[in-house]
Order: structure tokens, then C-alpha cells, then sequence
């Protein structure tokens, strides 16, 4: 399965991308997805770990998720979500000068939750 260029719109791209310091910058490790995996009441989620507590940007990146699974019946990783959103920032911050290029998904969530500290 694969999302094209014209990928599923939010509204909301630019205002994620703002100049502010820290914003619109990808995640530097870990970027297997598993930070955006929630804590559940039996297991601590890494987003949870004390290094990430500044991360931001979950509802964003939720939003997406929730408007690509609509189109793609629930086979959409948060991986996934994340190698989209990376294309799509890149062409909007060059301007629309790099293309954006076809993705492949359908991979699954993992389920095993890791606090890392």
C-alpha cells in the first residue's frame, strides 16, 4: 500500500512547522515510532520518560494518523505516520522545491511498551 503526493491534508502543516525554536524538527533517536505509543494503566510508554516530558506535537501527529487510517482501513504505523509527516515537511519547508515522493506503509504498532530513561 502507498500514500502518494497527495497525501490527506489537516489543516494544520504550517502551524506544526512554525519558526519557533524546536519546532518542526524531526525526533533525533528512536524513530522507530514508539515514543508516540500512549502508556497504558499496566505499562510505562516511552513517551512518558522524563527526556521526552518536552516533547511536542502528539495531537498533531494523532490527527494525521486518525485522517490517514481513515483512507487506509487501520494498516498505518506510527513509523508510518512518521515517514509521512517527515515528506511532507520537507516539502513544505523547501518551498515546495523537493518533491514529494510516493510512501510505502502497512506496518503494524508494535505492542510491547519500554520506558527509557
Amino acid at each position: 500500500m502507498s500514500i502518494n503526493s497527495n497525501r490527506v491534508e489537516s489543516g494544520r502543516e504550517k502551524h506544526a512547522l512554525s519558526p519557533k525554536k524546536g519546532e518542526g524538527r524531526g525526533m533525533d533517536e528512536g524513530c522507530d515510532g514508539s515514543v508516540l505509543i500512549d502508556s497504558t494503566r499496566k505499562s510505562a510508554a516511552e513517551k512518558d520518560a522524563i527526556p521526552n516530558q518536552t516533547l511536542r506535537g502528539f495531537d498533531f501527529i494523532d490527527d494525521i494518523k486518525g485522517l490517514v487510517e481513515g483512507q487506509c482501513l487501520g494498516v498505518v504505523s506510527c513509523a508510518d505516520v512518521l515517514a509521512l509527516d517527515a515528506r511532507d515537511a520537507v516539502f513544505v519547508i523547501s518551498g515546495g522545491n523537493v518533491l514529494r515522493r510516493v510512501c510505502s506503509v502497512g506496518g503494524e504498532d508494535g505492542e510491547v511498551l519500554t520506558l527509557r530513561c
